[in-house]
């Protein structure tokens, strides 16, 4: 093992690239003071200068900047406070704790972007967070929390033993929680941080120790901060606001003793590992693991390739602590009997690392508060003075937003107002123990006994040396467990049962950004007219030799142009999509410029009078959805819903009605039976109903998800394709095709109606799934007949050729089953109906104007009949890449140039515009 670190040093990562200039002792008179060089005060600094350009401010650091906990950090952004949520809503109530978890994640999102602003490299990589269980005890409390985030409308996927094991490589963690997150390098972003505040005028004073804080003796009087240099020698800075930004060095400037405890945390780092021992690791992805065990544990692997391993004995008690008061500055490394109990935990969690090889082991101050939350904001006994500190192992997210909201509050004369409201925007904390020998031995054995639970609740692992016996051990526990409580209740019917128990809010109203008029529009698809995705459609295209989608046409660039010709047509809606692949492009991590992005596309639409009516998956998954098993495996589908959840919480202003899924129905049978469609199977009639089932599930998830987080006047829908199916006569002597021809329109709707779904060979109960529906999407092309060899026209196996009275794809023109279909699906979903698409595959425009006049003829048939239809959305506004048909089929009101994107009206669109015309503005009942 290498000698400790020197301050400066920062553990596995080196020296800092920058360093500012040397500066003599500080002195004079400043306006704003900042002691600590650490995230939060160079954070601080910064947004000073960057709300107020020629600020002098000046960071006092005791050792060279990051030389405190920052500088050891390990690089870990992501979010949580005050333990798990169901401590946070303990102590809090569920507003409150909604309102506090929610900041710790816009907390990341603000890292996030300060390092974009700021062009910082400091290697940061969007990976999320695993917060793992070591016991079956901690797994429950696990999926508490997943409960408890759900039920408050966050993302948080619960991972059992196996997805773990996939993710991480051990068989060790029996659940984990995903949360969002990042990795970086701590010392890079500090280093990034002090340039950029240098760069503006901030004075970076190194090597300088506060001795004292004084404040201001009255208002308007300045606060004073007496120095020491190296030699001993004082002097004085004054100024009317001094930020005080440590982690654990209040109390030994005389602020909060007693309310915030220095304490020490440890962690080691392995030499490099080498691609072989990377691979017998197994570690699949980069998410950092963090061990919900009070004084929590953590793991990271760190860009060259080294296991980096934290936690230990917090306060290092016996022969190393606890060191009640130690500088910032000290550091007696990480030793004895916590460098032993990390060592000995890290070989027992993945044992292809024994021996382990530690390469660098260090310690640094932390804090420790009775409730677990920082202090942030103006001291109550202490005019003139604000804290940033107490952040009792939460860090660097939280710091550096912090630093944000104190700058402000600082230039502006208070905090931001959803600041304002936080738990730890506050004076003062409790009281955590007074300072004398008793005041620290009980904060001594508080902290001991927190420790000694955490290892009695993992402790037959641990002595063990985790592996097989102790799996053994646990699973006899678990069943004399399970024995005891046989034939008891199973608790006061929360979590599911208190989320079915919402129903479907007050009616089935649809309201739009017309003010309550029916909807008039046009339809497009992500990954058909987007361009620039990355998804499981782009691995087939691949795999197939399909034409590949590439820039579609270019929508994702294009679309203010796109929108200006939708409203060109006189229409008030547009369906698009919000892309689950660009938004979530690996497990948990969210790509904030996608969403920014798609914010855009969405004002730009109410700008225009359009109301966007919003898919959230349109055939296409993330690959790595795809990859865990696609519509067939449960974590993707609680992932579908954890997706919803977000999506309404970063777009619910912009929403009125969302589509949870397109054609679930022929996903499963393209992509199970056809094999046309990803995955690419065929004959496999026992995954297409799997297939099918998920996506019910999955839309019920979803539902959830929506009617929990967002407004009553936005609605939830869902859209089958469905077909006008005439009889096949001798043709299907048993009628075996027209069953499966039944099944294929009316399972999915059938299935949200009663909640009963109609497989091959059996019907089911789909657990929530009855009247999870505000609105029915309708999708309808075509009508054909119910005989084998045209089912097999229909889902592609077949070649369809192009015959009089079929479209450029051999479907057959039907206004009349439209009309059919439309009553039909009226009387069986018993919900309002939006045609989510219906339109003609007709490159020439010969087709698209009598087919549109007789379609919207259809369409008021129907309505006359009693179907309640509220919207019809035209496929397509513009050509696009259907599917696996490539280019060729066109069913654009505009035609589109592949070579130039250059659009072009049909005269198909002046007849669309036309019909609309001659259509009163038609209430939509609330």
């Amino acid at each position: 093992m290498t000698a400790a670190p020197e301050p400066g040093q920062a553990g596995p990562w080196g020296p800092a690239p920058w360093a500012p200039p040397p500066l003599g002792p500080p002195s004079g008179r400043a306006e704003v003071v900042v002691i600590g060089g650490g995230f939060a005060g160079l954070s601080t600094a910064l947004h000073l200068v960057r709300a107020r350009p020629g600020l002098d401010v000046r960071v006092l650091e005791v050792g060279r900047l990051g030389a405190g906990a920052s500088g050891r950090a390990t690089g870990m952004l992501g979010p949580g406070v005050a333990g798990s949520i169901l401590d946070l809503e303990a102590r809090l109530g569920p507003d409150g704790a909604r309102r506090a978890f929610a900041a710790t994640l816009a907390a990341v999102e603000q890292v996030e972007a300060l390092v974009a602003a700021e062009a910082i490299d400091c290697a940061l990589e969007p990976t999320g967070q695993l917060h793992v269980a070591l016991c079956p005890r901690h797994a429950a409390r696990l999926g508490r929390e997943a409960e408890r985030l759900a039920a408050l409308g966050f993302t948080a996927p619960l991972l059992d033993r196996a997805a773990v094991r996939r993710a991480v490589g051990t068989d060790a963690y029996h659940a984990a929680l995903r949360l969002p997150g990042a990795l970086l390098d701590p010392v890079r972003l500090l280093a990034g941080l002090a340039r950029a505040a240098a760069a503006r005028g901030v004075r970076l004073h190194e090597g300088v120790r506060v001795a004292r804080v004084e404040p201001a003796p009255a208002p308007g009087r300045d606060v004073r901060v007496v120095c020491e240099d190296p030699a001993g020698r004082t002097t004085t800075l004054t100024a009317p606001r001094v930020v005080v930004a440590t982690n654990a060095g209040l109390p030994g400037l005389g602020l909060l003793a007693g309310r915030v405890v220095p304490l020490r945390a440890h962690a080691l780092v392995t030499a490099p590992l080498g691609a072989e021992r990377l691979a017998a690791l197994g570690w699949a992805g980069r998410e950092a693991l963090i061990d919900r065990r009070t004084f929590f544990h953590y793991a990271r692997l760190t860009p060259d390739g080294r296991l980096l391993l934290g936690g230990g004995r917090l306060a290092g008690f016996g022969a190393e602590g606890p060191r009640f008061g130690a500088s910032a500055g000290g550091d007696a490394g990480c030793a004895g009997a916590t460098r032993a109990r990390l060592v000995a935990e890290a070989e027992a969690l993945f044992p292809a690392l024994r021996p382990l090889q530690v390469d660098v082991a260090w310690s640094g101050p932390l804090a420790f508060t009775n409730d677990r939350l920082p202090v942030v904001g103006p001291l109550a006994d202490a005019p003139g003075v604000l804290a940033l500190g107490g952040w009792c192992g939460h860090g660097l997210a939280l710091s550096v937003s912090a630093g944000a909201a104190v700058a402000e509050a600082v230039v502006r004369g208070a905090p931001p107002a959803e600041q304002a409201e936080l738990p730890w925007w506050r004076g003062t904390a409790p009281v955590a123990g007074r300072g004398g020998r008793i005041g620290r031995a009980v904060v001594g054995v508080k902290l001991r006994a927190l420790d000694i639970a955490d290892r009695l609740a993992v402790g037959r692992w641990t002595r063990r040396g985790g592996g097989e016996e102790g799996r053994r051990e646990e699973g006899r526990r678990e069943e004399k467990r399970e024995g005891k409580g046989k034939g008891k209740g199973k608790g006061k019917g929360g979590g599911e049962r208190a989320l079915r128990d919402r129903g479907n809010g007050n009616g089935n109203g649809l309201s739009s950004a017309g003010c309550g008029r029916f909807l008039w529009g046009t339809a497009l698809s992500g990954h058909q007219a987007e361009g620039g995705l990355d998804d499981d459609w782009t691995d087939f295209e691949r795999r197939r030799g399909l034409e590949p989608a590439g820039d579609a046409c270019d929508f994702w660039r294009r679309y203010p142009e796109d929108l200006d010709l939708a409203r060109s047509l006189g229409t008030n809606a547009l369906r698009l999509s919000l892309e689950w692949s660009r938004l979530e492009p690996s497990p948990g991590r969210r790509d904030r410029g996608a969403a920014r992005a798609y914010e855009r596309v969405l004002a730009a639409c109410r700008d225009r009078g359009l109301a966007p009516v919003v898919t959230l998956s349109h055939f296409t998954l993330p690959r790595w959805a795809a990859d865990a098993g696609g519509w067939l495996a449960p974590e993707v589908v609680r992932a579908f819903g954890a997706h919803a959840a977000w999506v309404a919480r970063r777009f619910g202003p912009h929403l009125d009605l969302v589509v949870t899924l397109n054609e679930p129905n022929v996903r499963a049978g393209a992509g199970y039976l056809a094999g046309v469609f990803p995955p690419g199977r065929r004959g496999r009639p026992d995954l297409a109903d799997r297939c099918l089932l998920g996506q019910v599930q999955a839309h019920v998830a979803a539902w959830r998800a929506l009617k929990g987080a967002l407004d009553d006047r936005v609605r939830v829908a869902i859209a089958p394709h469905l077909v006008a199916w005439s009889p096949g006569g001798w043709r299907d002597p048993l009628g075996l095709v027209a069953r499966a021809a039944e099944r294929f329109n009316w399972a999915v709707v059938d299935a949200l109606a009663t909640g009963r779904l109609a497989l091959t060979t059996r019907t089911i109960e789909v657990d929530g799934a009855r009247d999870a529906l505000d609105v029915l999407g309708v999708n309808y092309f075509a009508g054909f007949r119910a005989d084998l060899a045209s089912f097999l026209r229909f889902a592609g196996v077949l070649p369809r050729p192009a015959r009089p009275g079929t479209s450029d794809l051999g479907w057959p023109i039907d206004p009349a089953g439209f009309e059919a279909v439309l009553v039909e699906a009226a009387r069986r979903g018993g919900r309002p109906i939006v045609v989510t698409e219906n339109g003609v595959a007709d490159a020439t425009d010969r087709l698209r104007p009598a087919y549109l006049a007789e379609h919207l003829a259809a369409l008021d048939r129907a309505r006359a009949r009693g179907a309640d239809v509220r919207g019809y959305l035209h496929w397509s506004l513009l050509d696009n890449v259907e599917w696996h048909e490539g280019r060729a089929p066109r069913f654009g009101l505009f035609a589109v140039d592949y070579a130039t994107q250059r659009r072009t009206p049909r005269p198909s669109a002046a007849v669309y515009a036309r019909e609309l015309s001659r259509r009163s503005v038609v209430p939509i009942a609330a």
